[in-house]
């Protein structure tokens, strides 16, 4: 009955917008390009971070009048798969059923696994034979970097993943970024980034009218760039347009391991110690030194997470010049000590 009176309204675009659908985009009489994505989903993959990925493609190519299974949910057997937050999630099929693609993306989650699959590498090897673009989001980007598909392109990670990364691959290219496309590669952070690479991948490949309708239909007020520094912890909500701040913070997030001075930072910044300190705990509530402090033990976090370095290696690594004030701060700051940390990520793995 309701399409009924509303026909009698007016044409189709007029019906659409009464009852909230977006009228099929019709460019230059062309045919709509299918914009094939292949995701693979592991092991505790962030259902989050997918849907980041998904829901604006399917959205741009729902505007353009192409069919939203264009693109497949892929898992390495065919079978569903478990993702981060305990849910199960059923796929279209396996690798060997995949007709055709453009983008493969692996897309991972909080943690890395140790074994990769030998029929992940063999699908890859194929992929990048035959020119896909090949990518991924959160441990999917450590992953690439494992098998060798970084070696020589712009990458990132999410922040958690960055010093091991750093660690394990000091010849690859890591960037601090939300997202990064390079040629025929491109990486996520995660989280709400994979919306911003995603449009900008849909600005690429469709246009930036389609990209802009996607950014309208989710209510985002702006595309970031890809090029964006991640939030790392610690950042506040916001530091306004104090660049002195900005710069500061980035100066210590870049050197964590040199014993600058509240004094020197400033200098640095073209700032008096007393102006940046009160900056610092007007914005984050905590002094320039605290800081520091703050990301030293996240880095070291992450280094006792996803390294296999000694619980010493970790704490010069992080910064720290002795092993019983590092072990100390870290208990502090997470409520536990490293090597109850280490446990706890080795416990996880068996299950």
């Amino acid at each position: 009955m309701l399409m009924e009176k509303l026909s009698d309204q007016g044409g189709d675009e007029e019906t659409a917008a009464l009852i909230g659908e977006a009228p099929v985009l019709q460019v230059g009489g062309a045919e709509p390009r299918e914009l094939r994505f292949v995701f693979l989903l592991l092991p505790g993959f962030s259902n989050f971070s997918l849907q980041a990925l998904r829901e604006p493609l399917q959205q741009a190519q729902a505007y353009r009048g192409v069919s939203r299974g264009a693109s497949r949910l892929v898992s390495l057997d065919g079978e569903p798969v478990k993702s981060g937050d305990g849910s199960i999630c059923l796929v279209d099929c396996g690798p060997d059923e995949v007709e055709d693609f453009d983008y493969l993306v692996l897309c991972g989650g909080e943690h890395e696994p140790d074994i990769i699959p030998t029929k992940l590498g063999v699908w890859l090897r194929q992929a990048a034979s035959r020119g896909k673009h090949i990518g991924a989001i959160e441990s999917g980007c450590v992953l690439l970097a494992r098998l060798g598909y970084l070696k020589g392109y712009r990458a990132t990670a999410h922040w958690r993943f960055m010093s091991s990364l750093s660690e394990k691959f000091p010849h690859l290219q890591f960037e601090s970024s939300l997202f990064e496309i390079d040629r025929d590669r491109f990486t996520c952070s995660g989280g709400v980034a994979g919306l911003d690479m995603m449009l900008e991948l849909i600005a690429q490949e469709m246009s930036e009218d389609i990209a802009t309708h996607c950014l309208n239909y989710f209510n985002q007020d702006r595309h970031r760039a890809g090029n964006e520094p991640q939030r790392v912890p610690g950042s506040p909500c916001t530091t306004g347009n104090n660049l002195k701040l900005k710069r500061a913070m980035a100066m210590i997030q870049n050197n964590l391991e040199e014993d600058l001075t509240a004094e020197e930072l400033a200098n640095m910044v073209g700032s008096s110690r007393r102006q940046l300190e009160r900056l610092f705990r007007r914005f984050l509530g905590k002094s320039p030194m605290a800081y520091r402090q703050e990301l030293r033990l996240w880095r070291a976090r992450d280094l006792v997470m996803g390294t296999g370095m000694t619980i010493t290696e970790v704490a010069f690594a992080s910064g720290f010049s002795s092993n019983s004030h590092f072990s100390a701060r870290f208990k502090m700051q997470f409520g536990m000590s490293p090597r109850e940390a280490r446990m706890t990520r080795e416990n996880y793995e068996a299950a």
